[in-house]
């Protein structure tokens, strides 16, 4: 029952409009607990790459941009997510706004066509039920025990996969991790068992997008960004999500955007 009114709390704290909307939260007089949410229609992440298995660059850049917006506003309150993964993460379709601009090659040259937008994913963080929330002022006790993992292994940072720690930087590994995901359609590391993919993210070197995915468009920019996410060593990824975010405007490849004058 904590754990469940603490995603409630944590979620209507963030107040972002990339984060499940929690209206109210609370106990019944029965004794039930509940929360309401916003009603959202849409897809998972997971189930849009079971289906086409990677996205190509213009699109994962949408998501991770405004995924990164809703997680800095989530840590600037304390709150570290813990759980980042395709399937917490709902993509609802919304009619495009943004100019677009298409370079391709020919005989004659390089060209650049200007098109608008038809649609793009409007992003929902959802599930912070595993969530970190710093409150000093609270007296519920602690929900989760020093030392217990929690979380997925395929996007569980490697300090977590060891030693259960958490902070901004393991919810930047994830972001990492799906960012390299939507574009080569794989996680960096699997295996059998959830011990063996944790040994894997904590000891093996992860093999370079570009490598994994080589017909795939990925710029170097994005290549960079994201093993600098998932360097093992927290003190060498991206310290905070602003400054992921300020990275990933330089990784626009063929296609990147003008956004319209209303």
């Amino acid at each position: 029952i904590k754990r469940f009114l603490r995603e409630a709390r944590a979620a209507s704290l963030i107040n972002h409009p990339n984060i499940v909307d929690v209206t109210d939260f609370g106990k019944s007089s029965d004794g039930t607990v509940f929360f309401v949410m916003e009603l959202l229609e849409g897809e998972a992440l997971d189930v849009v790459l079971q289906r086409d298995r990677r996205l190509d660059l213009m699109r994962a850049i949408t998501i991770v941009n405004q995924m990164a917006g809703a997680l800095g506003s989530a840590h600037s309150k304390g709150i570290v997510h813990r759980d980042l993964k395709p399937e917490n993460v709902m993509l609802i379709r919304r009619e495009g706004r943004r100019e677009l601009l298409r370079q391709f090659s020919d005989d004659d040259g390089t060209h650049v066509v200007s098109e608008r937008e038809k649609a793009f994913d409007f992003v929902k963080i959802l599930d912070f039920g595993v969530a970190k929330v710093r409150d000093p002022d609270s007296n519920e006790g602690r929900v989760t025990q020093q030392g217990v993992v929690f979380g997925t292994p395929e996007y569980m940072a490697p300090e977590t996969a060891r030693v259960g720690i958490s902070d901004p930087r393991t919810d930047i590994y994830a972001l990492g991790i799906m960012f390299y995901e939507m574009l080569t359609g794989t996680v960096p590391f699997t295996g059998e068992t959830p011990v063996d993919v944790m040994l894997k993210v904590v000891s093996q070197p992860v093999i370079p997008p570009r490598l994994k995915a080589p017909e795939i468009e990925i710029t170097n920019e994005a290549e960079r960004l994201i093993m600098k996410a998932l360097s093992k060593d927290p003190l060498q990824r991206h310290q905070t999500m602003e400054e992921l975010f300020v990275d990933l405007q330089q990784c626009y490849g063929r296609v990147r955007y003008r956004r319209q004058i209303e």
